[in-house]
């Protein structure tokens, strides 16, 4: 079988850029095919494109033929930009002069590059929202013609994106393809490639998780999203069916368990039926909110903790996390909530519903002062993470309670009540991006504490960092050898961060005990925060009852709170959110 290799000078580099600026020259061909300046607009494809385009005088047929030229070449650019998914490096390679090999002649194609090379064939897949078909103001001019047959005829676009999508989806999906990433991944490398689970799940995820969210929503998909979908989960069931057999050939037994574990655990069957279920109705006035509010805390939060495309967090942290979940364009975000997996997890956690978090009026002025989104927006957010109850209208997820257990006594040891009543109704989060790369996944967002809580010391194993907004609230950490005195300094360096000269990042490594303290005065707290969890790795989220008794805030807090009703706050909505029913009217 041939191995996929990319050759020439000008893909050496970088050749997912070439292929991307390439993209982005054809949207603009498409847009100005019917202009009569197209060959000035970008001369180095449109020029190439003239011969097909319509001069003064000459017939409007020239017009569809140009425009079946152009969606031809990106039906091409797009098996091209499939080569790189799963692909493997050859190169010119000469043993050292004292026989040493200093590097291998084969290579897989980087896990960063494939991953570009997914997110650009998602977009060439859906040609009508990535600007590739014809502007709807020049449809009544797209026909063309046959001079053997003196006759004109509609440019029937559907039809050509329908064939285009099954070829591209079956170059994508055929059986050699996914046998050659199946064993690209098992080649000895230090470069980070991906697996069939990652290329399976960035498929159906991208291709098809968005379209059953939105007709959760009642929305309409359109035609061609409908054909996406149909074929991308005809070629899904074909693959589930025949690989395996045609396959067999080509694998050992021990391969072939492998593999058959791979496809049938997480992204074909199974991963179908979970994004169903993930599915939540919701209604389209929620839409609208969380999607104005998105618009404008995404590039905030973007603008904030990347720093050159790169996150910018300790590099203990980065080498933790192995590669993955550092770069920019891995992240994404949605313009409908997310599910409960990506949100809340209040399957788990049971912290969006009774217990979900009532931001404070000066936190939500704080926001409202940063990110441009008005009050009533904010009121009107709803995170629907598995409770569409109308009471959770303005709330957010409530930080979870680490598990309880027993000491070495058989005692139950933890404050589960106290922690829902007077922790999780008083700090919270939500999330705005998501990451899963490699088996690796991370999220970013907004998290903050009300006035008078004590978030207790505890500690995980994934890495977490945030950046501190508003309020003056205190931060402790632990190190790690820890015996009779806390280190109420940060552990990892404080440093000023981009854009504001008054942001504080706070480090906190995997394993590091910390906690955050608005019993003060008059604080609060309102960050960004990042959370990563490596491939591999349990959280092993849980109290830090060997501080709790020294310097942590948790003794005091539960002293002071210790009446039946814990005395902390309870508000069944928050003071600056009206009740919103589900009607069309504005709060």
């Amino acid at each position: 079988m041939g191995e996929l290799v990319q050759g020439g000078a000008r893909t050496r580099q970088d050749p997912i850029t070439y292929f991307e600026q390439l993209f982005a020259h054809y949207v603009a061909v498409s847009a100005n095919l019917l202009e009569p300046l197209c060959g000035t607009i970008l001369v180095a494809v449109a020029a190439v494109m003239l011969m097909t385009s319509v001069a003064p005088e000459e017939p409007l047929d020239l017009y569809g033929e140009a425009v079946t030229d152009l969606l031809g070449r990106v039906e091409s650019l797009a098996h091209k930009v499939v080569s790189w998914v799963g692909g493997i490096k050859d190169g010119y390679v000469h043993r050292g002069k004292l026989g040493d090999l200093p590097q291998r002649s084969r290579q897989p194609i980087s896990s960063t590059l494939q991953q570009r090379a997914l997110v650009l064939l998602f977009r060439l897949l859906r040609p009508q929202s990535s600007g590739l078909l014809p502007p709807r103001d020049n449809l009544p001019y797209l026909v063309q013609g046959s001079a053997s047959h003196d006759h004109v005829q509609s440019v029937d676009t559907a039809h050509i994106v329908h064939v285009s999508t099954g070829n591209i989806l079956e170059a994508l999906l055929d059986n050699k393809r996914l046998l050659q990433i199946h064993r690209q991944q098992h080649l000895f490398s230090d470069v980070p490639s991906m697996s069939i689970d990652d290329v399976l799940r960035e498929v159906v995820g991208n291709l098809l998780e968005p379209g059953l969210q939105a007709a959760g929503h009642g929305q309409d998909l359109g035609a061609q999203e409908r054909d996406l979908h149909f074929l991308l989960v005809r070629k899904l069931k074909a693959t589930w069916e025949r690989l395996l057999p045609a396959l067999a050939a080509f694998l050992s037994h021990a391969e072939e368990d492998v593999l058959e574990a791979s496809l049938a655990s997480d992204d074909c069957g199974s991963a179908l039926s979970a994004l169903q279920t993930r599915g939540r109705t919701l209604s389209s006035e929620t839409d609208d909110a969380w999607t104005e509010v998105m618009s404008s805390i995404v590039p905030m939060v973007q603008n904030l903790v990347f720093k050159d495309g790169e996150l910018a967090v300790a590099e203990e942290m980065k080498q933790a996390m192995g590669g993955a979940c550092l770069r920019m364009e891995e992240y994404r975000t949605s313009t409908i909530p997310f599910s409960d997996f990506w949100q809340c997890g209040a399957e788990s956690h049971d912290n969006f519903g009774d217990s979900a978090y009532t931001p404070s009026e000066r936190v939500i002025d704080k926001l409202t002062l940063l990110s441009g989104v008005p009050l009533r927006t904010w009121a009107r957010l709803h995170l629907h993470s598995g409770n569409e109850s109308d009471a959770l209208y303005g709330k957010w997820c409530g930080m979870p309670a680490p598990p309880e257990h027993e000491d070495e006594m058989g005692r139950p040891v933890g404050a589960r009540t106290f922690w829902e009543e007077c922790v999780m109704r008083n700090a919270g989060y939500f999330n705005a991006l998501v990451c899963d790369t490699n088996g690796s996944y991370s999220v970013l967002g907004l998290a903050a504490l009300n006035h008078g809580v004590c978030y207790p010391a505890h500690n995980h194993d994934n890495q977490e960092a945030y950046w501190q907004l508003g309020g003056p609230g205190w931060w402790k950490t632990w190190p790690k050898s820890f015996h009779k005195q806390p280190n109420e300094r940060p552990y990892s360096e404080i440093r000023v961060t981009s854009p504001s000269a008054g942001l504080q990042l706070h480090n906190h490594p995997g394993g590091v005990v910390h906690e955050m303290d608005t019993t003060h005065d008059d604080d609060y707290l309102l960050t960004v925060y990042w959370w990563g969890k490596p491939a591999g790795i349990a959280t092993n989220y849980a109290y830090s009852h060997n501080v709790q008794e020294q310097g942590s805030c948790f003794k005091t807090y539960r002293t002071e709170h210790a009446d039946v009703q814990h005395s902390c706050p309870n508000p069944y909505r928050p003071p600056w959110a009206p009740m919103v029913r589900r009607t069309n009217a504005e709060p």
